[in-house]
C-alpha cells in the first residue's frame, strides 16, 4: 500500500500538541526514509510545510526533505535545483501548522 500524503489541517481545528505529532510522525518518518536511502532520488520524499511564526504570520516552505527527527521536531533541509539537500533547521512541532 503506498504512503498516504496528509491532507492540509484546518488550523482552526483545535488539536493537542500530541495529537498533531501523532497525525504529522509518519509522514515525516517516510521523508526522512527516502533521504536516507542512498537509491532513492531527494524529491520523492520533499514535502511542503506551514508553520506560523511568532506575531502571528503564517509561512509556507515547499520541497523540503527530513534529514532527522527529535523530539523538538524534524529538522528539514530545502532541495537544491540538482537534486541536493541544502542548509537544515529543526522545525519545531509547536509552529507547525500542516504539511503535505
Amino acid at each position: 500500500m503506498p504512503f498516504e500524503k496528509p491532507q492540509f489541517n484546518n488550523p482552526e481545528r483545535e488539536e493537542s500538541l500530541e495529537q498533531k505529532i501523532e497525525r504529522l510522525q509518519p509522514f515525516f518518518q517516510k521523508s526522512l526514509e527516502v533521504y536516507l536511502n542512498p537509491e532513492s532520488r531527494l524529491e520523492e520524499g520533499a514535502l511542503t510545510a506551514t508553520r506560523k511564526l511568532p506575531g502571528g504570520k503564517i509561512e509556507t516552505l515547499q520541497s523540503l526533505i527530513v534529514v532527522e527527527i527529535d523530539e523538538d521536531g524534524p529538522n528539514l533541509a530545502g532541495i537544491d535545483e540538482n537534486g541536493e539537500p541544502t542548509s537544515s533547521a529543526t522545525m519545531l512541532w509547536e509552529e507547525i501548522i500542516d504539511a503535505k
